[in-house]
């Protein structure tokens, strides 16, 4: 990393998330009073905060990137994202998630498995791996256009 700059971090749920109070495990799944309103709110600033340079984090690879922004694209509209300046070891934990519901997530790897030609089995374990991690299996098992 060159000169001063601030290394990028992967996004993370903020820490009282992990270990909630009483009251924030009830108010979970609450659509836009709960705590998970808040955590939406902190993953999006973090996300929105993050510069073009996290790019360079990725490898220097076109057909991997044009995966990488296809996806970004994708992730960004339908979860709400304000960007699609991805860190390649966000968790898909995050990346896959809002605070609305389940539907989105659904949906968005339905959509991945008929557009990359994969079967639904790519997506196993979606929530421990990264979102590099994800790519890499993708461009193993897919068919690009």
């Amino acid at each position: 990393m060159p000169g001063n700059a601030k290394p990028i971090a992967p996004l993370s749920f903020p820490v009282d998330w992990k270990h909630p109070s009483p009251i924030q495990r009830i108010s979970r799944g609450l659509p836009l009073i709960g705590s998970d309103r808040r955590v939406f709110l902190s993953l999006t600033k973090q996300l929105a905060s993050r510069e073009e340079s996290v790019l360079q984090l990725w490898p220097n690879d076109t057909k991997f990137c044009q995966l990488r922004d296809d996806i970004a694209a994708c992730l960004a509209k339908t979860f709400g994202w304000p960007n699609k300046l991805f860190h390649p070891d966000d968790p898909c934990a995050i990346l896959f998630w809002n605070p609305r519901s389940n539907l989105e997530l659904s949906e968005t790897l339905v959509w991945l498995a008929d557009r990359y030609k994969v079967t639904m089995d790519v997506f196993e374990c979606l929530d421990k791996m990264s979102l590099r991690q994800l790519l890499e299996r993708i461009q193993r098992a897919g068919v690009f256009e």
